[in-house]
């Protein structure tokens, strides 16, 4: 995944901020009218996500060079 984040670093910046927010609803001592627990896991599910399309990038760029 290492060249994968060096060819898309939005992707990657995306992720840090992802986790930055997961961390900072983590420590809010407020609900948010209910909707913290929802934008945790979306969030936590985003992050998951984009770090598996990165993993599918550097699997494909693998294959081709086969």
């Amino acid at each position: 995944m290492g060249t994968e984040v060096s060819n898309h670093p939005r992707i990657e910046n995306a992720i840090i901020e992802l986790e930055n927010a997961i961390d900072l609803m983590e420590k809010a001592p407020n609900d948010f009218g209910g909707y913290k627990a929802q934008a945790f896991a979306d969030s936590k599910r985003a992050v998951e996500s984009l770090k598996l399309a990165l993993q599918y990038r550097g699997n494909a760029d693998i294959m081709k060079r086969r």
